[in-house]
C-alpha cells in the first residue's frame, strides 16, 4: 500500500532547511502559481496542431473521502513542533479544499523513473519534477529553465503538501505521486529531513510512484479530475490552498499573465469552482478582460494582435555598426522616420523590427531580431512590455516611453536564447551580471540595454516639434529671457566686459547630493531670495547630456518632488527644469523617480531674480 514516508536524518548531514525561513513566512501568490505552472505547460506541449488545454478546478472533499491520501502518517509529521506548519491548519476529521491543476495535450512527466542523478543533455521531466531541486533540462529558448518553479505548488498549500498524477506520452504509463515540504523536524525523538513522499518504498529502499489501477481510479474520482487513464498530461492537487488564492484572482493572473498564448490560439484555459465556470480562449479573452476590468490588458493585447496578425513588420531599421549593440544615428533613416510618424498619426499599431547580433564569446556572431510595437497614446508614460516566446518578463523596466504605449516582442531563437541566459530563476528579468548569460556572451549589459531601452531610442527621434519643451516656460514664471535668447548683440569697440571668474564653490548658496532614484538639494546661508534653475538629464557617452536630454527620458513634473522652505506658487517644473525661489536659506528640495539604471548628470544654476 502506498503510504507517506519521510526519511530520518543522517547523522553527519546537516539541519539545513531547503526554502529558508520566508518559504514558511510567505503568503501564496496566485500569479506566481499560474506563471509558474502554465510556462511548464506551454513547454511540455505535445502537439503543435492543438493547443495546451489548462484546467484550474476546486474541489471540496470529506474526511472518508481524503483519509486515504493523508492518513495518521502525514498529520504526525505536519503538527511535529518544529515543522513550520500551523496546529490550525487542516486538522484531521474535517472537511479538505483542493486545489487542482490539469493541462492537456502535454507529453506528461516522461523519462526513467528510477534515475535519481542528472544526466547532462538527457531529458527527463520526472526527476527533475520529483527528485531535483534547482536543475533543468530546459534550453534557454524555453520559458522556465532554473528548476525551481515548481515549488510554488507546496507554497500555494498550507500544509505544504501535493500530488502529481501524470499520464505519461513515452510509455503510457499512469502513475501517482505527492510531495510535503517541512522544515527539520523532531517527531518521537527522532529527527527528520525535510521532504516527504507519498508512493511506494521498494526493498532497496528507492521510493518509486503508485501504479495500482485500483488506487489510481480513487484518486481521480475523489479530487473530481478531468483526467482519464489514455489522456497524456500532468494533474497536481494542492490540499489547503492559501485563502486568497481564488478563482478570480487565478483568473485574473492568467489574463494578464498569458495574454500572449491565449491570443496565438497555443493555450486555452477553464476556470470551475462549484457552478461558476469560466473559459479563456482567443474568441473569449476580450470578454473576460472587460468583466475583470483590466484596461492596461486591453491595450496590450492590442500590440499583441497586431504582431500575431502580421506576416511581415510595418519597417526593418537598419543594423548596427560592429558587434557590440548600441543605438547608431543610421539604424532609423529618415525614410523609416517618417513612415513610422504616419503610421502612428493615424492610430494604428505600428510593428518595427530591430536587427541586433547575439556575439559569443567563442567567436560566434548570429544575427537575430526584436520586435517593437507602438501605438500612439495621450496617457501619462509608461514602460514597456517585454515579451520572450510568449512570457512576460514583467521586472525588465526598460525606460518609460511618452505618447505611445510599447511592447517587446521575443520570438525569434537567436535573441530568446540570448535574453534567456539572461534571465533571473523567477523569469522576471534579465541580469547582465547573470553567471550564465556572462559565461556564453559578449557585452552583456549593451545586449540587455539595447532590448530594454529600444522603444524609447526609437521614439527619441520622432518628436514632433509641437512636443518639444516651450523654451520661455519659466520665463513666463519669473521674467527671465529664454534660454538662447540673451538680448541685443553689444555694438562699439570695448562694448563688452569679459565675464567675472567663477564663484568660489565654497560660496555656494547649496548642497547638492544624490539620493536614491535623484538628488536633493540644500540651502546654504544666502540662498535666500535668489532664483535656482536646476537641469537634469541622463549622461551620455558623447556629447552634452542637458542637450540631448529628450521628453522620452522622463519629465520632472510627472517625478516625484519634495520641498520645503519654498513657495509652491514660485516653483516651476518643466521638461528637465526646476526652478524656483526659496523663502529662506534652509530650504530642501528633493526629486526622485529617475530610472536607477542610468547614471543623472544635475546643473545648477543661481541667479538674481530679474537678472
Amino acid at each position: 500500500m502506498p503510504e507517506w514516508l519521510f526519511r530520518e536524518k543522517a547523522p553527519n548531514e546537516k539541519a539545513r532547511n531547503p526554502m529558508g525561513e520566508e518559504f514558511f513566512a510567505s503568503n501564496s501568490d496566485a500569479a506566481a502559481l499560474i506563471r509558474e505552472a502554465i510556462q511548464n505547460s506551454l513547454d511540455a506541449r505535445l502537439s503543435r496542431h492543438a493547443p495546451v488545454h489548462i484546467r484550474v478546478s476546486f474541489v471540496d472533499l470529506q474526511p472518508e473521502q481524503w483519509s486515504e491520501w493523508l492518513g495518521d502518517s502525514l498529520w504526525t509529521h505536519l503538527h511535529a513542533e518544529d515543522s513550520g506548519i500551523s496546529r490550525e491548519v487542516g486538522k484531521p476529521g474535517y472537511g479538505c479544499r483542493a486545489l487542482v491543476l490539469e493541462d492537456f495535450n502535454t507529453t506528461g512527466l516522461t523519462g526513467n523513473m528510477r534515475c535519481d542523478v542528472h544526466s547532462e543533455g538527457e531529458r527527463n521531466a520526472f526527476f527533475h519534477f520529483f527528485r531535483a531541486e534547482g536543475i533543468s533540462d530546459k534550453t534557454e529558448t524555453e520559458r522556465g529553465s532554473w528548476g525551481i518553479g515548481k515549488i510554488v505548488f507546496p507554497r500555494t498549500s498550507r500544509i505544504r503538501t501535493f500530488f502529481a498524477l501524470t499520464c505519461r506520452s513515452d510509455d503510457g504509463k499512469t502513475v501517482l505521486a505527492g510531495q510535503c515540504i517541512l522544515k527539520y523536524h523532531r517527531v518521537n525523538g527522532k529527527y527528520y529531513a525535510p521532504d516527504g513522499w507519498f508512493g511506494l518504498q521498494d526493498s532497496d529502499g528507492f521510493l518509486m510512484p503508485v501504479e495500482e489501477p485500483n488506487v489510481l481510479s480513487r484518486f481521480m474520482a475523489d479530487f473530481k479530475l478531468a483526467r482519464n487513464g489514455d489522456q497524456p498530461g500532468l494533474s497536481v492537487v494542492i490540499l489547503y490552498p492559501d485563502e486568497e488564492v481564488t478563482l478570480s484572482r487565478l483568473a485574473e493572473a492568467m489574463v494578464s499573465e498569458y495574454y500572449y498564448p491565449v491570443l496565438s490560439g497555443d493555450l486555452i484555459a477553464d476556470f470551475k469552482d462549484g457552478e461558476t465556470f469560466l473559459r479563456i480562449d482567443s474568441k473569449q479573452i476580450d470578454y473576460v478582460v472587460r468583466k475583470l476590468r483590466l484596461p492596461a490588458i486591453e491595450q496590450q493585447i492590442r500590440l499583441s494582435r497586431k504582431h500575431l496578425g502580421s506576416a511581415e513588420p510595418d519597417i526593418v531599421l537598419n543594423m548596427y555598426r560592429g558587434n557590440r549593440p548600441e543605438w547608431q544615428e543610421e539604424i532609423l533613416d529618415e525614410i523609416a522616420k517618417e513612415k513610422i510618424r504616419r503610421l502612428l498619426d493615424k492610430g494604428d499599431p505600428v510593428e518595427i523590427r530591430v536587427p541586433m547580433k547575439a556575439a559569443k564569446k567563442t567567436g560566434e556572431v548570429h544575427e537575430t531580431f526584436i520586435s517593437v510595437v507602438l501605438l500612439r497614446s495621450t496617457g501619462p508614460a509608461q514602460r514597456p512590455v517585454f515579451l520572450r516566446n510568449g512570457l512576460i518578463i514583467s521586472q525588465a523596466g526598460g525606460q518609460k516611453t511618452r505618447g505611445a504605449l510599447a511592447a517587446v516582442i521575443i520570438d525569434d531563437d537567436g535573441a530568446s536564447n540570448l535574453l534567456g541566459k539572461a534571465e533571473n530563476p523567477a523569469h522576471t528579468n534579465w541580469l547582465a551580471n547573470s553567471e550564465r548569460f556572462r559565461a556564453t556572451y559578449m557585452y552583456p549589459a549593451d545586449h540587455i540595454s539595447f532590448v530594454k531601452n529600444a522603444p524609447a531610442r526609437i521614439l527619441e527621434v520622432l518628436i514632433a516639434e509641437d512636443e518639444k519643451p516651450e523654451a520661455d516656460v519659466l520665463a513666463k514664471f519669473f521674467s527671465l529671457p529664454a534660454e538662447g535668447n540673451k538680448g541685443p548683440e553689444p555694438t562699439g569697440a570695448g562694448s563688452t566686459e569679459p565675464p567675472p571668474p567663477p564663484p568660489d564653490p565654497r560660496d555656494k548658496p547649496y548642497d547638492l547630493r544624490p539620493s536614491p532614484r535623484g538628488f536633493v538639494i540644500t540651502g546654504r546661508k544666502g540662498a535666500a531670495k535668489k532664483m535656482f534653475i536646476i537641469r537634469a538629464a541622463y549622461d551620455r557617452l558623447r556629447g552634452n547630456p542637458f542637450s540631448k536630454w529628450s521628453p522620452f527620458d522622463f519629465r520632472i513634473e510627472e517625478l516625484e518632488t519634495e520641498f520645503s522652505g519654498i513657495n509652491k506658487a514660485r516653483m516651476a517644473c518643466n521638461g528637465n527644469r526646476v526652478a524656483f525661489i526659496p523663502d529662506a536659506d534652509s530650504f530642501t528640495l528633493r526629486v526622485s523617480g529617475f530610472d536607477p539604471n542610468r547614471d543623472l548628470r544635475v546643473d545648477v544654476q543661481v541667479k538674481e531674480p530679474g537678472k
